[in-house]
């Protein structure tokens, strides 16, 4: 892995990255109504064949996402962002937990 120096705020591509910390994008604000709403979201997928193996996909997660506004879902290989999404949908449905829309 290659190590790179920190942008330079003379380097055009970093525009950006050299806003000062009070500037904020346009968009909702905290007081934007809440579009999903997630509280102690849980999924626990048994595995097949085996009767003591249990898989936590998602461990009590709560979250405000308010409306209008866009959200990654980002981590590594196998955290449950699918099963997040999957949930939030309705297309899985949790073990334990609420998702109000």
């Amino acid at each position: 892995m290659t190590a790179h120096p920190p942008l330079a705020p003379s380097d055009p591509t970093a525009a950006s990255a050299c806003l000062p910390f009070s500037t904020s994008p346009a968009g909702p604000g905290p007081s934007s109504p809440v579009a999903i709403r997630l509280r102690g979201l849980t999924r626990v997928y048994e595995v097949p064949g085996r009767q003591d193996a249990r898989v936590t996909a998602l461990d009590h997660v709560d979250a405000d996402l308010p409306e209008g506004s866009f959200t990654a879902v980002v981590g590594a290989s196998g955290s449950g962002k699918s099963t997040l999404l999957h949930c939030m949908a309705g297309l899985d449905e949790p073990t334990d937990g609420q998702v109000t829309m």
